[in-house]
């Protein structure tokens, strides 16, 4: 699925929507006038050469080619996700990953953690929205890795959201795991049950189809003890991810 990196002086750059050390999200425009995202992974430093090496060429696919498959993935299984259009990897002469992006189809809507940093609640009917397709995903044995509120993009039409970033996500041939099911749910859910109204995380539950688990503390139980100390690293790390606010 990948390609030679095209040239991109034919894409105008509109804006820079979010950005970190090693990852930019642009949106841009091409000369027929349609709107894309274009994500971006770059090397800055050695250790990030290297993690592209071994993640990306010896010990499996770049991440944006896995991204690619997984929202594929996800819009079969008729779960809201961006549209992604193409991946390119660009490589060195030894084969190694040196840059990459993934280009989508521009998705209305904006990330549901900045709307509820600017007092812009989602509708009762978005959140049972969000709980039907998270069963959705649970159901076809997709573990997202990455429910975090700025992984959504939130608008006021049906579908009503867009799932984003599935790039580290997992899909189990089996059946997901209950452990899995309990690592999104408390992802998703950490940063928004103290301040979701009630009503839309009844909404949200009933959608799902399980009672209690807006709730972190009916959660817990369920992550293996020996991986909670790594969930509340992510969980704290997901609370201050990037973002242009």
């Amino acid at each position: 699925m990948s390609c030679n990196c095209p040239q991109t002086q034919e894409l105008q750059l509109l804006d820079t929507l979010a950005e970190s050390r090693t990852v930019r999200v642009e949106k841009l425009q091409d000369h027929e006038g349609q709107q894309l995202v274009r994500k971006s992974y770059r090397f800055p430093t050695g250790k990030d050469q290297l993690r592209g090496m071994l993640r990306g060429t010896l010990f499996g696919k770049p991440k944006v080619e896995r991204e690619l498959f997984h929202l594929d993935y996800l819009q079969r299984a008729q779960v809201p996700a961006v549209t992604a259009i193409r991946a390119c990897v660009t490589r060195n002469a030894l084969g190694f990953v040196t840059k990459s992006h993934l280009l989508t189809a521009l998705s209305p809507g904006q990330r549901l953690d900045h709307l509820i940093a600017n007092d812009q609640m989602p509708s009762t009917e978005a959140w049972a929205a969000i709980g039907t397709s998270m069963s959705r995903m649970h159901q076809v044995s997709f573990w997202h890795r990455g429910l975090a509120p700025r992984n959504l993009l939130i608008h006021d039409q049906a579908p009503f959201h867009f799932w984003l970033d599935p790039a580290k996500s997992v899909i189990h041939p089996r059946g997901i795991r209950q452990a899995a099911r309990a690592d999104d749910l408390l992802r998703f859910w950490s940063g928004l049950h103290e301040v979701v109204p009630q009503e839309h995380k009844d909404a949200f539950e009933q959608a799902y189809g399980q009672e209690g688990v807006s709730d972190p503390a009916n959660i817990w139980p369920a992550i293996p003890k020996g991986k909670r100390a790594a969930a509340e690293r992510v969980i704290r790390r997901d609370a201050t991810r990037f973002g242009k606010d």
